[in-house]
């Protein structure tokens, strides 16, 4: 197994999940064109997790170039959050969008789509 960045060494499963996520990103690319993946760097908000009804909106927007081949993704709180409550928002998946594949949603919302993609 590799050694990540961090200096701690991988092991086979977690290698056999990552290539796993590369390949369904990779269909979302091709779908849609755009995709959040911190697989390599990013910021804070690659820890923030998916619901179904989520308390964050994401929003492209457009920071010191108005390019629309450089957007960024914003966040922004749909109401205001409690302390220590988690932040989630909808990751956009369509259930049934990657073909042979299917990730179980387990937001716990009462609105849960039931599968992620």
């Amino acid at each position: 197994a590799s050694s990540p960045r961090h200096g701690h060494p991988r092991s086979q499963a977690d290698e056999d999940l990552l290539r796993k996520a590369d390949q369904i990103m990779e269909e979302v690319n091709r779908e849609n064109g755009r995709s959040v993946d911190a697989k390599w760097y990013g910021n804070v908000a690659r820890f923030i997790n998916h619901s179904c009804e989520p308390n964050l909106l994401k929003q492209t927007v457009y920071v010191e170039t108005h390019d629309a081949r450089m957007p960024r993704m914003a966040l922004f709180a749909t109401y205001d959050i409690p302390a220590l409550e988690e932040l989630t928002y909808d990751y956009g998946y369509t259930p049934g969008s990657v073909e042979g594949k299917h990730m179980i949603c387990k937001c716990g919302a009462n609105s849960c789509r039931g599968l992620m993609y």
